[in-house]
């Protein structure tokens, strides 16, 4: 019950039910029309694929990265490290570089007939001779097993 201006109730009487039934029956209408709508537009663009994708559809073409060069030494542990590498092969380089800090801890084997070992040789060389760190290159052939002194 509400009140009118004058203070005398009234009984509001209507077709709430009819009106919300209504409100269904536009709210389907309109998701059967979007519906449709969406099955023209999907139905033409298969038909009809646009000539040329624009701008920012296509696909960009970027020159390819330099390849990898090989690591310069950044401090003078590095330098002993690569030093030590060269001359007296891979596990006693890796042995100092733990020592001294450059390396923390082993990484687990990496075997040979992993994807990993093959991209990592494609990439950088079959010692990683352009592996970027040193640091690195040296754990790296440890996991791997193989020594940079070999021929």
């Amino acid at each position: 019950m509400c009140r009118a201006r004058y203070g005398r109730p009234f009984l509001l009487v209507g077709n709430s039910g009819e009106e919300e039934e209504g409100k269904k029956d536009r709210k389907e209408f309109v998701k059967s029309v979007i519906s449709i709508v969406v099955t023209v537009v999907i139905i033409i663009l298969l038909l009809f694929p646009p000539s040329s994708p624009s701008e920012s559809l296509s696909i960009r073409k970027y020159s390819p990265s330099p390849p990898p060069q090989p690591a310069v030494p950044a401090s003078k542990l590095e330098a002993k490290t690569l030093k030590i590498l060269e001359s007296n092969g891979t596990e006693a380089a890796f042995n100092y570089a733990l020592k001294v800090g450059l390396i923390r801890e082993s990484l687990p084997p990496i075997p040979a007939n992993s994807s990993l070992y093959k991209t990592l040789v494609k990439t950088y060389g079959e010692k990683l001779e352009n592996y970027p760190s040193v640091a690195g290159r040296v754990q790296l052939l440890k996991a791997m097993g193989i020594d940079a002194k070999d021929p």
